[in-house]
């Protein structure tokens, strides 16, 4: 795989998420591969927002969810050796030296978050200068998805940001689809694995 510069992801709590020129207002899934959500922005009950990411490795395996700036492992993280540094203003998660997200902070508020995301087939779909896949962000002024270029462009309210299906399709301000119109379902260990999860972030 390529290693190219990441392109921010930034975070206000005004649920104001800067994306490669473009702004996301309101938009609670910024990025969603078929029916599974890889980053989402969300609201706890003290009333603060918070960013959430799937972490998958590029076999599919579900390693970790990112919540803030904590990182909840799966087994299969435990088991790829996956560990999380931590810095004064940011967290990194690496997998045998290499980073697989950063998530840093920019003043009292904002998040800056920089990855490569896998989804639950593996497939490529991160934002990168150059990508092997569906989102290619140049010079990380626009937003090229497939043909479109897309910059300096605001979404306000859309349940989903980018939608991006197996078979190559794309949607931008998308509703969230039916589970009957996913070209291949989320798979059970997938499925059991971020129940666990979620349990442990409830509790914690």
């Amino acid at each position: 795989m390529k290693h190219t510069k990441p392109v921010d992801l930034i975070f206000e709590p005004s649920s104001k998420i800067m994306f490669a020129s473009n702004c996301f207002v309101d938009v609670p899934t910024i990025l969603q591969y078929e029916n599974m959500p890889l980053v989402e922005c969300f609201q706890e009950i003290s009333g603060s927002r918070t960013l959430r990411c799937n972490l998958f490795s590029n076999s599919g395996d579900l390693l970790a969810v990112l919540k803030g700036t904590q990182l909840y492992k799966t087994r299969f993280g435990e088991s790829a050796e996956i560990r999380l540094r931590h810095h004064a203003d940011a967290t990194v998660c690496e997998q045998n030296g290499k980073e697989l997200f950063v998530a840093k902070r920019r003043g009292p508020t904002a998040l800056s978050i920089e990855a490569e995301l896998h989804t639950f087939d593996g497939s490529f779909v991160s934002c990168h200068t150059s990508v092997d896949g569906y989102i290619n962000a140049k010079d990380q002024g626009n937003l090229q998805i497939g043909g479109l270029t897309v910059m300096g462009s605001t979404l306000v309210g859309c349940p989903i940001g980018i939608l991006l299906y197996s078979d190559g399709g794309i949607a931008l301000g998308a509703s969230y689809p039916h589970q009957e119109d996913a070209e291949i379902d989320v798979p059970e260990v997938v499925v059991r694995e971020l129940g666990l999860l979620n349990q442990r972030i409830k509790s914690s």
